[in-house]
């Protein structure tokens, strides 16, 4: 999909989201839900949610080391900067700006840079996929509606699966994909061809963290860590509005906006996350004035945290908005 119909798509998505929301709020008691939240317990998000982003951080650096050790300090703040790019920025060009920034910084490659990204958003998908199976199991929905989850989980973890085959694939035989793409452009310009042989083997080296050894289960226990502290956030948002403090709406919940973040949308997925929100909270018969104060709640901690995380980690690698734009217009040309 190229880039210029993202910038219409997204926002359009977002749109259309938004309208299914809010045609059948009623405002009186959106503002009443917002008016009950205790204060007391989004305290914690805000450390937990930073936690959450360096414990990715500290998974990077891990996918990373066995080609080049990259401090921890490096990691997490270029993870800030891309998710800050994706709330400013349309098209998901945060993922490129966060790709540029690190081989800019560390000289690793920009392909190699966003194959380490694209493997990483793989095992993500992954850990929602179980995360969802466990929680629907727990959980007794409506006959109809279970049916409904099933087909929509099992075609979104078709994706991560297939595309956690391939990488498997690439990385125990890096030899076979490497004929495949040969032969697969072989009928392009030969500059052409070459060059993305080049870029296909860049990327190769990003899975060589793929090892049978106790880095890949220290990397798994990582990545389940991530989504268990995300999750913990969402159940103390759930008790600052005063719902039933149950964890399994706030994975499940967790699930949905994972998923629902996934589909194209305008910048820092607006509308789209409000709307994963909104079917998590409704499978287990939360009214939609609640959930929608819920996710604008939530989703506005988000922006701060990334916001400020974000702009310490422009000092920090120093950089600017002016870089960012820069960084964001050389890769959409480039893509």
């Amino acid at each position: 999909m190229r880039r210029w119909s993202l910038l219409v798509i997204g926002p359009l998505i977002s749109i259309v989201a938004l309208v299914l929301i809010l045609r059948r709020i009623e405002f009186a008691h959106f503002v009443e839900a917002l008016s009950e939240i205790q204060p007391f317990w989004l305290a914690p998000i805000i450390p937990l949610y930073v936690i959450a982003i360096s414990i990715r951080g500290v998974r990077w650096q891990l996918m990373l080391y066995p080609v080049k050790a990259v401090r921890w300090r490096v990691t997490t703040s270029v993870i800030f900067l891309g998710l800050m790019a994706n709330n400013l920025l349309p098209a998901r060009l945060g993922e490129l700006v966060r790709a540029f920034a690190l081989s800019s910084r560390e000289q690793l490659g920009t392909a190699f840079s966003l194959a380490s990204i694209a493997a990483e958003r793989i095992f993500d998908g992954l850990a929602l996929f179980v995360i969802f199976w466990v929680t629907a199991t727990l959980t007794q929905f409506p006959a109809q509606l279970d049916a409904t989850l099933s087909r929509v989980a099992w075609g979104v973890g078709s994706v991560f699966l297939l595309a956690f085959a391939f990488v498997l694939t690439a990385r125990l035989a890096p030899g076979f994909v490497e004929r495949l793409v040969s032969r697969a452009t072989a009928w392009l310009p030969e500059r052409v061809s070459a060059r993305s042989l080049e870029l296909l083997k860049s990327a190769l080296r990003a899975l060589t963290f793929l090892r049978a050894d106790r880095r890949m289960v220290f990397f798994v226990l990582l990545t389940l860590a991530i989504w268990l502290v995300e999750g913990v956030v969402l159940w103390l948002a759930t008790l600052a509005f005063g719902i039933d403090p149950d964890l399994r709406l706030a994975y499940f919940t967790l699930v949905l906006i994972g998923f629902s973040v996934a589909v194209p949308s305008a910048p820092g997925y607006v509308g789209v996350f409000e709307a994963g929100v909104v079917l998590a909270f409704a499978a287990f018969g939360i009214g939609r004035e609640v959930a929608l104060s819920y996710a604008v709640v939530v989703h506005g901690l988000q922006f701060a945290v990334i916001g400020a995380g974000g702009l310490i980690s422009l000092h920090a690698l120093g950089m600017s908005f002016g870089s960012l734009r820069r960084m964001a217009r050389a890769e959409e040309l480039g893509s």
